[in-house]
């Protein structure tokens, strides 16, 4: 983003009456049921009768009036969504410059 000059003073990226607009939220889905992904992701084969199922949770920041993804994590399925939310805004902090944006969570 810093080699497209990424700020809300180049007349090439939209704002909304002068600020980046980014929008915040997390997800569960499902991962391929392989055993080395389970481990990675800490997914329990705790029964010979019912396994727990293959899911993982994605967090991520996105400029909406521009369709960037700025930030994506994914990350284990018991990870609350908001620490993920804190990292995400952690990465991206040499990125953007927060007063110049509006941020919408769900």
């Amino acid at each position: 983003m810093k080699n497209i000059n990424y700020n809300v003073k180049n007349p090439l990226f939209k704002t909304f009456n002068g600020f980046f607009l980014i929008a915040g939220d997390g997800s569960n889905f499902e991962i391929p049921d392989f055993e080395e992904v389970r481990e990675e992701f800490g997914i329990k084969d705790n029964s010979l009768v019912r396994r727990e199922p293959p899911d993982a949770k994605f967090s991520g920041l996105m400029d909406v009036m521009n369709g960037f993804l700025l930030d994506g994590i994914i990350g284990n399925h018991r990870q609350a969504e908001l620490p993920l939310m804190h990292q995400n805004l952690d990465n991206i902090q040499d990125i953007i410059n927060p007063p110049q944006s509006i941020f919408i969570f769900d």
